[in-house]
């Protein structure tokens, strides 16, 4: 093979190569866009139920006031469990002892079950 040939050859497993890493940076952009959500949606839910529950209460003369108190808590300790997962998972993926797919199901069962 002539050197122009073998430059070509390169050129190519080169684009190739690059074209791979691309596309398993963007995979990887939208897994983690996948996992903030899932790590928020919990957060969201209760701060929901909570103003639907002060709604409920101002519309009833606070027949309940604790129910309110409960669905606080409940803000509350979502906020602070998604904090604590991810420390959790930072800590992990700058130590390299676990991978996505662990990640993933992790966060699955913890936050949807």
């Amino acid at each position: 093979m002539k050197k122009s040939d073998w430059f070509k050859v390169i050129l190519i497993f080169s684009l190739l190569g690059n074209l791979a890493f691309f596309q398993n940076h963007e995979r990887a952009g939208r897994k983690q866009e996948i996992k903030n959500e899932l790590l928020n949606s919990s957060i969201y839910r209760d701060l929901a139920q909570l103003e639907e529950t002060i709604q409920y209460q101002i519309e009833h003369n606070w027949q309940n006031e604790t129910l309110v108190t409960e669905k606080l808590d409940d803000a509350i300790d979502s906020i602070i469990l998604n904090h604590e997962w991810r420390k959790t998972i930072i800590k992990m993926i700058r130590s390299g002892n676990c991978s996505s797919t662990w990640i993933s199901s992790s966060i699955v069962k913890n936050f949807l079950m």
